[in-house]
C-alpha cells in the first residue's frame, strides 16, 4: 500500500474519517512509535542510493539523536531537538537527509486504521523494510540527493502534524525498520525538520443512552 500525496489531502482525508468515526464510535488511540523517538541519520548530504532504506544496512556509523531534528530559527512553537548539519555553504546547503528507526510493531489485528503522522519540511518519502509506503511533496519516479520537493511549507504548516492513513495489514508484527529521506525545496532553505509518529486506533460501537422505564 503507497501513498503518494501532496498539498493536505491527507489532512482533509483524515479529518473526515476520523470526525465519522467519533459519530458513530468510541474511538481508542494506541501509540506504536512516539514523537522524540531516537533516529539514526546521515547529515552530509551525499547520494546514498537505495542500501540504506534496508534493515541489513549497517548505521553504525551514522549520528543519533532524539525528534524533533532540523536546524533553523524557532518559531512558531518549534520544538527543535536534534540539531542537523547544512554543510559548510549557506548558499548550497544539503538538499536530502536520510534517517533510521529500528521498532517493534506489536499485534495491530485489533485496531482499524494506522495513522502516520509527521512533522515535515519539505518532502519526505517513508520506507519500511525497503518498500516504499509513503511518498509526500515530491515527483513521482525516482529520485535522488539533488531532487527538490515540489512545493515549499511555509509559515505555520512547517509545525503542523500531517496524517497519513494506513491499513493495519501495512506494518506487520515484529522487528521492522523504518526509514526516512527528507528533501527541501532550495538548496538555500532556511530550515527543515522531522519528528514522526504512528498510532493505532480502533472503533468500538457506542452504546446507546439507557432509555428510563415509566413507573
Amino acid at each position: 500500500s503507497l501513498l503518494n500525496l501532496n498539498g493536505d489531502a491527507s489532512v482533509n482525508m483524515v479529518d473526515a474519517i476520523y470526525r465519522e468515526y467519533q459519530r458513530r464510535y468510541e474511538v481508542r488511540r494506541r501509540s506504536i512509535l512516539g514523537e522524540r523517538a531516537v533516529w539514526k541519520y546521515d547529515d552530509r548530504g551525499e547520494d546514498l542510493g537505495a542500501s540504506w532504506r534496508l534493515p541489513d544496512f549497517d548505521d553504525s556509523e551514522w549520528s543519533e539523536g532524539p525528534a524533533q531534528l532540523g536546524y533553523g530559527e524557532a518559531k512558531y512553537g518549534e520544538d527543535q531537538v536534534t540539531t542537523l548539519s547544512f554543510g559548510e555553504n549557506a548558499r548550497e546547503k544539503h538538499v536530502t537527509y536520510y534517517f533510521r528507526h529500528e521498532l517493534e510493531i506489536p499485534d495491530l489485528s485489533q485496531l482499524d486504521l494506522i495513522l502516520l503522522e509527521a512533522m515535515i519540511d519539505d518532502a519526505m518519502i517513508v520506507y519500511l523494510d525497503g518498500q516504499e509506503i509513503l511518498r509526500f511533496n515530491l515527483p513521482e519516479g525516482k529520485v535522488d540527493a539533488k531532487t527538490t520537493a515540489v512545493e515549499i511549507v511555509e509559515a505555520n504548516p512547517e509545525v503542523s502534524w500531517r496524517y497519513f492513513p494506513f491499513d493495519t495489514k501495512v506494518f506487520p508484527k515484529g522487528k521492522r525498520t523504518l526509514a526516512v529521506e527528507v528533501h527541501q525545496y532550495s538548496p538555500t532553505s532556511s530550515d527543515i525538520k522531522l519528528d514522526l509518529r504512528l498510532v493505532g486506533y480502533r472503533r468500538e460501537k457506542r452504546e446507546p443512552s439507557p432509555k428510563h422505564e415509566k413507573d
